[in-house]
């Protein structure tokens, strides 16, 4: 959303296709739904719930997919693929430190922290 947020404030036409049924999936429901107005008023074209099947190389490009099991075509010059960022913690600790790590991040409890 951020790479949409400055095309389109650099003066693109920006069209969003996000498979998870809403923006920002991983973050709180309302903070998507008020990017999503946002981005709308901006004149942003966001398709939620929606999956890429292909994109098509003819006199430009063609991004099919499919949405509630209707066919979308969105005609662009160009199309960044985004699939989300994840932390990288591997090497990050020494083995001394003996961390418990989840798919990136770093489990805590009750009694950790302040």
């Amino acid at each position: 959303m951020e790479f949409a947020s400055l095309y389109q404030a650099l003066g693109s036409q920006v069209i969003v296709i996000e498979a998870m049924d809403r923006l920002l999936g991983t973050m709180d429901r309302e903070i998507g739904q008020s990017l999503k107005i946002l981005m709308k008023k901006r004149g942003v074209e966001i398709y939620t719930g929606t999956k890429v099947e292909r994109i098509e190389i003819e006199d430009g490009l063609s991004v099919i997919a499919t949405e509630k099991e209707q066919t979308v075509i969105a005609g662009a010059d160009a199309v960044l693929v985004a699939v989300g960022r994840r932390a990288y913690t591997e090497s990050l600790f020494g083995k001394e430190l003996d961390l418990k790590v989840e798919r990136g991040k770093i489990l805590v409890n009750e009694n950790s922290g302040g």
